[in-house]
Parts: structure tokens; sequence; C-alpha cells
């Protein structure tokens, strides 16, 4: 009996103490789900094992450099002491990025807002992941983004990754997380900028610019250089608002080609230009390609060129036409910063020659659309729904192509914005040029409209009929893709490329 009721005692004390030890010191069965656990969830498409201890961390405020092109993603981690608001700025070098928030169970979060600057995102009706692609517009290639999230007290997963995970898509870039004590005031990520070497075109070669080359100069100072010495002179100069830049070149050479880049490496087109004895050879306006009449004696032209700037750092370019220094000469240079030195209504008109400022024009009308062409083109045939346009018989090949395709025949499946019009655009367009012609090279198109549609244009040379320059244009209807291709042979003596824009600005859709 006695054992009986030790047995019984000994259970009944060990009972009590689990009960006294469940009410005063309860386990938290939560305990370890509160901690940072590895989870899984789609990254790029693809369902993937994400292992918090991988993590990068984030000191709000602070930017870290990546590159996108080494793993198939990248992993930061953030933590918040309350609730808080979290931006996120990532500017990235390659053609597309995904980015996702993840909370430490791995849920999505999603984004409050987001913006974007020379690119697009291509899922906009869904918060919980970012797919961004670059417009394809700068030079080099770069785009922007800055996103927020509303978030709790805890850590946070920041995943970068190329698209598809596939690092040959992916290259360097700049990410910061701030929290909104350390909230960086800067919402045109000035700030991700540093003066860094870039590629463009100057005279039509791809070339490299340092800006550590870059001469300083400063507004309403006098600056002599000679462009026989070089294949471009730069020289840098640095805004302190919105200004008009205005630059005064005066020339004693054949030609002269200048141009303005950001300190993006991005052109920046003028707003107005006069030239004195002398013309402008290209419409775009990014930039200016100037020759003399050849009327002075001594051979001397000048150009005002202005330009809206607004604060930061500018790059001017000079160089003779091909970077030929034979074709170099001395000039002077001045720059003024203000708001604008010539009123408009004091300016005189453009003395740019084109071979339809001494021509009339003809009322032409292609399937719904109509447009003008010198008077002297109009030696039209129609090829089975493709029109031709020949200079008054005097070559054997046409000077323009237009032609059409039913959207449906090209694969063409999301014209919902215009972004995504242009960029089915662009593809067309290279792919056309692979058919019609035989080894084209062709620049990057930029991005406009024709007769109230998405267009792009776009320059480069052909084989065909020996090696000569054309210039396409495309634009998109709710039917079709249009193609207006311009050749310019060697030997057609005259300035066709000068007409495209007053040609493509003329199109109009018929009522």
């Amino acid at each position: 009996m006695k054992k009986g009721k030790t047995h019984r005692r000994i259970l009944s004390i060990f009972l009590s103490t689990i009960i006294f030890s469940l009410l005063i010191c309860p386990y938290n069965v939560n305990a370890k789900k509160d901690e940072d656990e590895a989870f899984k969830n789609y990254i790029g498409g693809i369902y993937t094992d994400i292992d918090p201890a991988d993590a990068t961390e984030l000191t709000s405020g602070e930017t870290l450099e990546g590159d996108s092109s080494v793993e198939p993603f990248d992993l930061y981690k953030i933590s918040s002491d309350g609730s808080d608001t979290l931006t996120i700025y990532l500017s990235c070098k390659f053609k597309c990025v995904n980015i996702y928030l993840f909370d430490k169970k791995g849920k999505y979060v999603d984004y409050d807002t987001v913006t974007i600057e020379d690119g697009y995102i291509e899922n906009e009706d869904d918060t919980e992941k970012i797919y961004a692609w670059s417009n394809d517009t700068s030079s080099p290639l770069r785009f922007d983004m800055c996103v927020t999230y509303e978030i709790q007290k805890g850590s946070y997963y920041i995943v970068v990754n190329p698209g598809w995970q596939d690092v040959t898509y992916g290259g360097p870039y700049r990410i910061t997380a701030a929290l909104s004590d350390d909230e960086i005031d800067d919402p045109e990520l000035s700030y991700l900028y540093e003066e860094e070497s870039f590629s463009g075109y100057i005279a039509g070669i791809y070339t490299a610019v340092d800006p550590e080359d870059g001469m300083d100069i400063e507004s309403d100072e006098e600056y002599e250089g000679n462009t026989k010495d070089n294949k471009f002179d730069l020289y840098k100069i640095a805004a302190s608002d919105d200004d008009v830049m205005s630059i005064y070149l005066s020339i004693k050479a054949p030609n002269v080609n200048m141009y303005v880049f950001d300190r993006k490496g991005k052109n920046v087109p003028f707003t107005e230009i006069e030239i004195e004895d002398g013309y402008i050879e290209n419409t775009d306006q990014d930039k200016i390609y100037a020759w003399s009449d050849d009327t002075s004696s001594p051979l001397r032209f000048d150009i005002e060129a202005e330009y809206e700037v607004q604060e930061g750092i500018y790059y001017i370019v000079i160089c003779p036409g091909w970077q030929d220094v034979d074709n170099g000469g001395k000039y002077d240079l001045s720059v003024t910063l203000d708001k604008g030195s010539v009123p408009p209504e004091d300016r005189g008109p453009s003395t740019s020659k084109k071979s339809s400022d001494k021509k009339d024009v003809t009322q032409l009308t292609y399937m719904n659309y109509s447009f003008e062409v010198p008077d002297f083109w109009c030696d039209i045939y129609d090829n089975e729904g493709d029109m031709y346009i020949y200079t008054e018989g005097e070559y054997i090949f046409p000077v323009i192509y237009i032609f059409y395709d039913p959207i449906y025949t090209l694969d063409i499946e999301d014209t919902s914005t215009y972004k995504k019009c242009v960029k089915a655009l662009k593809r067309v367009n290279e792919e056309a040029m692979e058919i019609l012609f035989e080894s084209p090279e062709v620049e990057e198109p930029e991005e406009r409209y024709i007769a109230g549609y998405p267009a792009i244009t776009s320059r480069g040379t052909i084989e065909y009929d020996g090696t000569n320059n054309f210039y396409s244009a495309l634009f998109m209807d709710d039917e079709n893709v249009y193609y207006i291709i311009m050749i310019d042979y060697d030997d057609a003596e005259i300035d066709l490329f000068a007409d495209m824009e007053d040609i493509l600005d003329s199109f109009e859709e018929i009522e």
C-alpha cells in the first residue's frame, strides 16, 4: 500500500510541476516561426529556394553595387523597428531586371508606388513583383527605378535578378534601400550618378567618352579650339538650376559636328538653332551636322544653338565631320547659362538646306493615309499594294518604298501600351532589314509618333546596288504595321534624308 501511495504521490507532484510550468512559463509554439527560415517562392518564373542566411545586410541609406550577370539572383536583407516606408532605388546597366520584396515568412510584399526612368514595367497590374525593361534609348544602356513599400516591424528580403534568372541578361547595378527616417530626398535619383565613361555616336562612329578628359568651362567665357588637333574636343559645364544653355560656335572649317550629352551619356536635343553662312544637314535635334556655304572668304560660318537643361553636369562635343581632322579648323566657343539669350521673336528662320526648300510638294495617299513629298519625286509605281517613289526617272531604283503587313501576321500579341507597341516595332524592323537587304547595319531606333500612332525611325547602311545609306520608319495602327524605307544612293547628288522628317510629319489619317 505504501508503495502504491508513493507512486501516486510522485506522479501527482510531476503533473503539478508540468501544469505550473505551463501556467507560469508557457511554451511559445510560434517561437520557431519567428526566426528567419529558408523559404521557397517564384523568382523570374522559377520556384526557387531562398535562404536568409545568404542575404547581404543593407544599412538604410547605404548604396551597394551588384552584378546580376554573376548569379541567378542577389539577396539583400533590411530590418525595420516599426511601421515604415521602405524606398528602394535601383539603377541598372542591362536589359531587364526583376525585383521582389519578401517578408521573413517568404510572402510577397506588395509595392505601393513605382517610378521608372528610361524603362517600363511589363507587369503593371501585378504589385507583388516588378518585371522592368530598358527603353534602349540611353547610351550606354541604363534605366532606373524608385519603388516604395509600406512595411511593419521585422526583417525583409529584397531579391534582384535578371529576367528568367538568365545571367546573360544581367549586368551591373546599384541599389539603395532607405527607411522613412533615413529617406533620401532625391526623386531624380541623381545621387546614383557619378561621372562615368560612356559611349555614343559621334560623327557616326560609336565612341568612348571619358568625362575626366573634359575641359571645365564657365558661362559667358570665350574659348578657342582647333578641330584639326583632335578627333573631338570635350567641354564640361555645370548648370545649377533649370536653365537655357546657349552655345555660340564660330568656325573656320568646311564642316563641324556638335553634340551635348548629360552626365548619363544621353544626347540632349537642341530647342532653337540659327546658322549664318552655313546650313544644317540633319533634321533630328539631338545632334548638329553643320556645313559652310563656302560663300565667305576666308571660310567661316557661325552657329547659335539653345538647349533646355536642368541642374547637373553637361558635356559639349565638337568634332570635324566623320572625326576626320582633315575637315577641321580653328573655332571660337562660348556658352551662356541663363533664361534665354535671344528672344524667340527675334530669331531668323532656320537655314537648313533641304531639297524641299526649293521645290513644290505633291499630296499622295497610301492606304488610309495622306502625306506630302517633293514634286520631283513623283514618278510613282504601284506594285500590288506596295508604293515605289522615284525621282523624275533619274534612277533605276526607287528612293522610297512604302508597304504594310497586317499585325496578325507578325506575332504581335500585345499592343495595349505605347511601350509595348514600340518594342514590337523594333523587333519587326530588325527582322525586315534582314529579310529585305544584305548585311544591314542598323543604328539604335528612335521612338516617336507618325500620324498619331506609335512609331520608330532608324538609320544605317545596306548592301543594295553597292553600299548605300537607308532611313526607315515604321508605325502601327490598330490593324497594320506600315514601313517607309528611304534609300539615299551614293550618286543621288541631293540631300534626301533632310526631307524625311517633313515627309513623316506630313502623314495624316484620312477621316
